[in-house]
């Protein structure tokens, strides 16, 4: 139960300018997809994907 209160208490920190501030990230995110979707950016992007999880997964 220490545990589902630590969550708890957690989630009773967050304000609303933090939900708008990961709403905008998230927005921007999805932006910057649909604006490169079907080109060949995203096959860069997959790559850069790729090589960052070879390189966390190697630390």
């Amino acid at each position: 139960m220490d545990l589902f209160n630590t969550v708890l208490e957690r989630f009773a920190l967050i304000s609303i300018v933090d939900v708008f501030d990961i709403l905008l990230v998230i927005l921007l995110i999805f932006g910057v997809l649909m604006l490169i979707r079907g080109t060949r950016a995203v096959q860069v992007l997959r790559g850069l994907l790729v090589l960052a999880a070879f390189i966390f997964a190697l630390a």
